[in-house]
């Protein structure tokens, strides 16, 4: 996942999205991070290739992993909200966003709560 991602981030998003692919047949503990985060990556990367119907069905998947981690929840929403976006649900991309800000300010998780913060401006604009 970290491969991919540094993929996404040198725009080679294609490239990304193939590794990103495997977290959808692996479903033990073999991640070395959740298999959520994974998802949701996955469905950014989707996102990022136009294939938006993809992207939000792929981000739904994330979502309904079972997962411990509040990191790859919060994740996972940011994306359904960007997913939503592009779909024009803006209402619900904007609850998603929401719940994003409220799981990461109750458990102080300040790097995702910034994040989830500034999506949640760049809605408000629209």
């Amino acid at each position: 996942m970290l491969l991919a991602q540094a993929l996404r981030a040198r725009g080679e998003t294609t490239e990304a999205v193939e590794l990103l692919r495997e977290a959808q047949v692996v479903s033990d503990a073999s991640l070395a991070f959740p298999r959520r985060q994974a998802l949701a990556h996955l469905a950014g990367g989707l996102l990022e290739l136009g294939e938006i119907a993809e992207a939000l069905r792929v981000a739904h998947e994330a979502l309904a992993q079972p997962a411990q981690d509040v990191r790859s929840r919060v994740v996972a929403l940011r994306v359904l909200s960007n997913c939503l976006l592009a779909v024009g649900d803006l209402p619900a991309a904007r609850f998603a966003v929401r719940q994003a800000i409220a799981l990461s300010g109750a458990t102080e998780m300040r790097g995702e709560l910034a994040a989830s913060q500034k999506a949640l401006a760049a809605l408000t604009s629209k």
